[in-house]
């Protein structure tokens, strides 16, 4: 059966292509097929003591340190969502796409490859992690006692250069971590009517297993 863009597949329009919403927060502390707690990444989960906001924006910042690679777009036909988690945090690499390149409209950026790895090394430090599709970016839902938050290794990293260049607060405490504020819960809430988004274990429990799923959650 064919796939369209967005949330539903061709030929039945009210069957998701991801799993059901507002699951249990005890469900997104199992691993997934794409994020098992091996013990590679429970080593890494372990250097970094606690499991405070502090700590994990420590996480966020040094996953979204990791060396950024551009890929052709036939490497990407094979590496785009291709890893587990425990590879990515053992490469210490994320491919993104030439925006000079053939196959350039997809803007991959890192954002799957960062999110898997976060998603599970909070699991093993036994905090819950929902990966997150939005149309076409990947980003991490955590809880911290009552509260979900958000977090984007993506924009931690590009909150480093900003501090470099003097366009960013030098001393933001979190950066690319956010409280889960009125404004982003609307802009979620006009996402999920539009069939835009999903939440899940990994990118491989929404379906998103190559480049050719890239816009699965994107009808527009």
């Amino acid at each position: 059966m064919g796939i369209t863009k967005g949330n539903r597949q061709a030929g039945d329009p009210h069957k998701e292509l991801g799993p059901p919403m507002d699951l249990p927060d005890s469900h997104f502390l199992k691993e997934g097929e794409q994020t098992r707690i091996t013990p590679a990444v429970r080593e890494y989960a372990d250097r970094f003591p606690g499991s405070g906001l502090d700590t994990i924006a420590a996480i966020v910042a040094d996953i979204g340190s990791f060396r950024r690679k551009k890929a052709k777009y036939k490497e990407l036909e094979t590496l785009y969502s291709s890893r587990t988690a425990e590879q990515i945090l053992e490469e210490r690499k994320m491919y993104l796409s030439n925006p000079y390149a053939r196959g350039a409209e997809h803007q991959v950026q890192g954002c799957i490859d960062v999110n898997v790895a976060l998603c599970a090394v909070l699991r093993a430090k036994g905090i819950p992690a929902k990966f997150v599709r939005g149309r076409a970016h990947s980003t991490t839902h955590f809880k911290v006692g009552d509260e979900w938050m958000v977090a984007d290794p993506l924009d931690a990293r590009t909150y480093k250069m900003n501090v470099r260049n003097g366009t960013a607060d030098p001393d933001n405490p979190h950066p690319g971590v956010y409280r889960m504020d009125a404004e982003r819960k609307e802009f979620i809430g006009i996402l999920k009517k539009k069939g835009e988004y999903a939440e899940g274990l990994d990118a491989w429990d929404l379906g998103i297993r190559g480049l050719k799923d890239y816009w699965r959650y994107h009808k527009s």
